[in-house]
């Protein structure tokens, strides 16, 4: 485990990953509305991912097509359920599987900024009572 790093050493820690570890151990208003940036960077380096329950975290995952064995949500918990999620991805991996892989391929195709500035730019023309580009 690593604890904080500067920014510039995220791409050569994340190299190395095999899994990426996201808790929030209770669900506060703040986090009904949040999508952790840590989990997008997690699955863009290529790493499984075991991540604390977010409503829209899930529903980002969904649309992306994210499944269970590449990207454990813990709904609630215990310091113990976020353990065994690690080291059943762990024993995964170890047998040949590469939930990183496909968690990647997710993230660049769903999870990247030119779609996202698409989106907002059409927010932005609805609320100036704006026709939206299609």
């Amino acid at each position: 485990l690593i604890g904080k790093v500067a920014h510039g050493q995220i791409p050569e820690i994340l190299g190395s990953a095999k899994i990426g570890l996201d808790v929030h151990p209770w669900l506060g208003p703040h986090l009904e509305v949040a999508v952790p940036v840590k989990v997008c960077e997690y699955m863009a380096g290529g790493c499984a991912v075991v991540t604390s329950y977010m409503p829209v975290l899930k529903k980002v995952l969904d649309e992306a097509g994210v499944g269970a064995n590449d990207l454990r949500v813990i709904d609630g918990g215990k310091p113990r359920d976020y353990a065994q999620a690690v080291v059943q991805m762990l024993e995964m991996i170890e047998k040949g599987a590469d939930p990183g892989a496909r968690l990647r391929k997710a993230a660049l195709g769903h999870l990247v900024w030119e779609n996202e500035a698409v989106k907002i730019a059409e927010l932005y023309r609805r609320l100036l009572g704006k026709p939206c580009v299609a």
